[in-house]
């Protein structure tokens, strides 16, 4: 008689149990798992439900729940899950290999700061500025420090990273902020030299 009780135990729990799983909802967590019971309530810390024939409230961390599925087949995301970010392909031979775009980008910035090197910018800006004076040095300088800068002057580390787009484009952007920068320091010398000509010639007169 033990098995057949054990038999007639085992249906009248699924008979109960089939009920209450029918009528219960579906907690999702963010590992993968599910846990069934009655849902509570739902705030931005946590969330309470009651598990399938058990009476005690249980809580989760909001944190831990990546979706509800109600009973009546609605349902509610509590913490989508951010699409993976995409890594561009590398082709500079596995010198970015693993580094996302962003990051290939101030990868770029940061070594045209140390390597971008074009002493001509300076010393164009400062030539014309000390020869032409201060206004009309100022067209010339202008057009140094617009022009694109000029693929032999960029000097990266190694020529084939500039085959990334991203690595390229903020190689490019620091070298053109820098050129920018070394024009206009050209500039602002060639006027201290004209004043100080100017000065050595007024203290000549003057003797």
């Amino acid at each position: 008689m033990r098995p057949i009780h054990l038999l007639l135990s085992g249906l009248l729990g699924c008979l109960l149990a089939g009920p209450a799983l029918a009528q219960t909802d579906t907690i999702l967590r963010s590992d993968g798992s599910e846990v069934r019971g009655r849902v509570l309530t739902i705030s931005p810390l946590a969330l309470t439900y009651v598990p399938v024939l058990a009476a005690d409230t249980l809580r989760l961390a909001a944190t831990d729940v990546f979706l509800v599925r109600y009973a009546n087949g609605t349902r509610e995301v509590l913490h989508p899950v951010a699409p993976p970010v995409a890594v561009p392909p590398d082709l500079t031979g596995g010198l970015l290999t693993g580094l996302s775009g962003p990051e290939r980008f101030q990868r770029g910035q940061t070594d045209a700061a140390t390597h971008y090197r074009d002493g001509d910018v300076f010393a164009g800006s400062m030539t014309a500025t000390f020869f032409l004076g201060p206004f009309i040095g100022l067209v010339p300088t202008l057009a140094i420090a617009d022009a694109p800068v000029q693929a032999r002057h960029l000097h990266p580390p190694a020529l084939v990273l500039l085959r990334d787009q991203d690595y390229g484009s903020g190689y490019q952007a620091q070298a053109c902020r820098a050129k920018r920068h070394h024009a206009w320091a050209g500039y602002a010398t060639g006027i201290a030299l004209d004043f100080l000509l100017l000065g050595v010639i007024a203290a000549s007169a003057s003797r």
